[in-house]
């Protein structure tokens, strides 16, 4: 399998079960009492998509495995060449993963292998967010190759950054 099928495969589970689960509280919101009745399908089936969730890999480590990746193919770059693509491109999203990316790098640049994982640990408020901004770029690019209309893109790159900025 290549490492491309294998990051789809992991973005695939992360974001489809998470934009699930937003939806799911976002539709009961939209029903309101109803939701909370018995008799209402609403209760299950959170229950049951929270176990989809950890059964096809619990999304915090899919997540960290993302980013981990992003770092690995970031640290074959010089470093002029990873400030260029982050200062040089004019995609949001891009743009947004670039930061976080080169943030993560400086923090773990010059750390010893015995002490990775205490950094590592100690950045997880940019581990997380750089997966999602890596996620939802390949999820952009992916739609921007079949969208019918510039507009579908752009509404998609408006839904990413309000998902990122509330992380």
């Amino acid at each position: 399998m290549s490492l491309q099928l294998v990051d789809d495969i992991c973005i695939c589970k992360m974001e489809g079960v998470e934009f699930t689960l937003h939806s799911h509280d976002k539709w009961r919101c939209e029903v309101g009492s109803f939701s909370v009745m018995a008799e209402a399908p609403f209760g299950h089936l959170k229950d049951i998509i929270l176990c989809m969730r950890f059964a096809e890999g619990d999304t915090r480590v899919l997540q960290m495995k993302t980013a981990r990746d992003k770092i690995t193919r970031m640290s074959l770059l010089t470093w002029p060449l990873r400030y260029a693509r982050h200062y040089l491109s004019d995609d949001k999203l891009a743009m947004m993963e670039e930061k976080l990316a080169l943030t993560l790098a400086w923090n773990m640049m010059g750390v010893s292998k015995a002490n990775q994982m205490n950094v590592w640990n100690a950045n997880y408020a940019t581990v997380f967010p750089l997966a999602r901004a890596h996620a939802l770029r390949r999820i952009h690019d992916r739609i921007s190759q079949v969208a019918d209309s510039k507009d579908d893109c752009e509404a998609f790159v408006r839904y990413a950054l309000r998902q990122l900025s509330s992380m």
